[in-house]
């Protein structure tokens, strides 16, 4: 029934073209390799117009387990969704409940007030409703996510005027996620610059989500891919290698040869 039900609610959502285009999570015909082509693409053309970029990838705090489920109601009939699909869904949210089980044993029984439920079909696209009007708090065009993978980045040919550009985003993210009940871990949240500059490379730059100063990571992991400040993808193709060559040792072990080729008899 709920595989049913996120058919014909996801068609509708794509039909009617209110999906955020920034979004490709969770989206048919759209995957991680669309999202890192058009980032790294912006990077480059920013190069070429002699510019650097400035880029902010956000941590949201356990995304799917702060669904403010009132909130998310509001999305649902912001959307156009009323009706016997609006209730359906209301039911399908409410009066649900968790226990855990160790060595056999059961804990109480505790109401799940937030949050959506792990596992269901209907998740991932409630959870693209509920975080679709992101747009309504950051205008800027340079902004990509993937489910709650969220990047933001500013470009200029004065680094300065980028940080200061790119300081706004994060601080209106921060109110957006505040209004509908989400976090930002900054901890976790972190800045990157990409240029073909060493002396801007080499630069300490201060940008902040309210007093949080974020960390600078020269090789941030981006939908699994480790980008490097010249995108020489230098560090990620090694790691694969690395990953590759301790798998095949492994594989050779179980196999019991040591790589020489056998020899049928």
């Amino acid at each position: 029934m709920e595989r049913m039900v996120n058919a014909r609610l996801y068609h509708d959502l794509e039909q009617s073209a209110c999906l955020d285009e920034s979004q490709s999570g969770f989206r048919r015909h759209r995957t991680t390799v669309d999202q890192l082509v058009r980032f790294t693409q912006s990077v480059i053309n920013a190069w070429q117009a002699k510019s650097h970029t400035v880029a902010v990838y956000v941590n949201l705090e356990k995304a799917y387990n702060r669904v403010w489920r009132t909130g998310l109601e509001v999305r649902l009939q912001e959307h156009g969704i009323t009706g016997r699909m609006y209730r359906w869904l209301k039911a399908f949210l409410t009066e649900r409940f968790i226990r855990t089980q160790i060595k056999g044993t059961l804990s109480r029984t505790r109401p799940l007030a937030d949050g959506l439920p792990q596992g269901s079909a209907l998740s991932c696209t409630l959870f693209l409703i509920f975080m679709n009007n992101i747009s309504n708090a950051i205008h800027t065009p340079n902004r990509l996510s993937y489910a709650d993978d969220i990047v933001l980045w500013q470009q200029d040919t004065d680094i300065d005027k980028a940080t200061e550009a790119v300081n706004r985003d994060p601080a209106s993210l921060k109110c957006f996620c505040e209004r509908w009940k989400m976090r930002i871990n900054t901890g976790q949240t972190v800045h990157t610059t990409f240029s073909l500059s060493n002396s801007v490379l080499k630069k300490t730059l201060d940008i902040r989500i309210g007093n949080d100063s974020l960390k600078r990571d020269d090789l941030p992991r981006y939908l699994g891919v480790l980008l490097d400040p010249r995108l020489c993808l230098r560090h990620h193709i090694e790691e694969v290698a690395n990953s590759v060559r301790e798998r095949t040792r492994i594989l050779q072990k179980l196999a019991g040869t040591t790589g020489a080729p056998r020899h049928s008899p």
